[in-house]
């Protein structure tokens, strides 16, 4: 089983060779080589920032595919991740419809992300990062005149714990964006914060 999740991973988080080839020599001591990260997030608000529903709660489900890709000094390494959104839902307020509640729900991809991580000591890391992508929604969202196809982009601060060799867990906080770009007739978009406990399994 691990050596299955092992090239898994591996096939799904190999950054152009040329980048790989580049800097893989750099990597002398490190954290972790690859690493499978599992959220479980609530967000009880949105807030008025860059989207402009309110009053809406968001769920979600995430599983995070990462590896470092670039050692900056002895203790700092950059990291390039594939989040996976299996389930995402918004209990929302629909602003075309007198503020009701409405309810609904999509999946997603976010192929495109970075990320820093600095080592404190054997246990304990600070991470920092950054996804884009997009949540295909099972109806047009959040009003009747925006879209199904929505992007998203997001961003974690968090601290990792290591419990034993290969498991450890983060907690930390991640603000999450989604809208479709301007693509529909209207484009309201919905902020929503999440503090978060995850899960991570390490791959060296």
């Amino acid at each position: 089983m691990k050596k299955y999740t092992y090239w898994f991973f591996l096939s799904i988080l190999l950054i152009p060779s040329s980048i790989s080839k580049a800097q893989s020599s750099e990597l002398t001591s490190v954290p972790f080589k690859y690493k499978i990260e599992v959220f479980s997030l609530y967000s009880p608000t949105s807030m008025r920032f860059l989207g402009k529903t309110p009053d809406s709660q968001t769920s979600q489900f995430t599983i995070d595919l990462k590896k470092i890709f670039k050692q900056k000094s002895e203790d700092v390494f950059f990291t390039y991740k594939v989040h996976l959104t299996p389930y995402i839902g918004f209990d929302y307020s629909k602003r075309d419809d007198n503020g009701r509640k409405d309810y609904a729900h999509g999946f997603g991809l976010s192929p495109v992300g970075l990320g820093l991580v600095k080592v404190f000591n054997e246990k304990y890391q600070f991470v920092a990062e950054t996804t884009g992508g997009f949540i295909y929604m099972n109806k047009v969202f959040p009003t009747d005149d925006a879209k199904r196809l929505n992007y998203t982009f997001d961003i974690k601060l968090a601290f990792d714990r290591k419990l034993y060799q290969s498991l450890g867990f983060s907690l930390g906080y991640k603000f999450h964006h989604i809208s479709n770009a301007q693509t529909g007739e209207e484009n309201p978009g919905l902020d929503s914060n999440f503090l978060f406990i995850s899960l991570n399994y390490k791959i060296n």
